[in-house]
């Protein structure tokens, strides 16, 4: 990282579509992204928390500028988001789905509901876009 007085200098590297549409951020310069004129620094102090790969945002003369985006740049944003909630699903709730007999023979009604409640909810995450919150009673 290039600091200068404490201030983050390194540039920002952006990947974007055949249209112009954003649909990556890097600090360093990745096959695909292009060198831009901020640094990651001017980046945070203008966008912070808001996604700008969200099919929406494009690059154009050296700004990050949105309009409504595109069906075929926001339908690809949404993509990449469900494969990211079906990892998420794999690795959180499968991994306590799929635990044995006697494991659930442990449970009482109430958290054998509570954890059906949840597996449904996950299962549908794809469609509510929606992650759903873990039980607490569960490890």
């Amino acid at each position: 990282m290039d600091k200068i007085n404490g201030a983050d200098n390194t540039k920002l590297y952006i990947q974007v579509d055949v249209e112009g549409y954003i649909t990556g951020v890097a600090q360093e310069p990745f096959e695909g992204h292009m060198e831009t004129s901020m640094t990651m620094d001017e980046f945070i102090k203008k966008y912070g928390d808001e996604n700008v790969t969200d099919g929406t945002h494009k690059y154009l003369n050296g700004e990050i500028v949105c309009d409504e985006g595109t069906e075929r740049s926001v339908l690809a944003y949404y993509e990449t988001v469900k494969a990211e909630l079906r990892s998420r699903r794999e690795q959180e709730c499968f991994s306590i789905v799929n635990r044995g007999q006697v494991w659930y023979d442990t449970l009482s009604p109430e958290q054998r509901e509570e954890l059906a409640t949840w597996y449904v909810a996950w299962l549908n995450v794809t469609e509510t876009l929606e992650v759903p919150e873990k039980p607490s009673w569960i490890k």
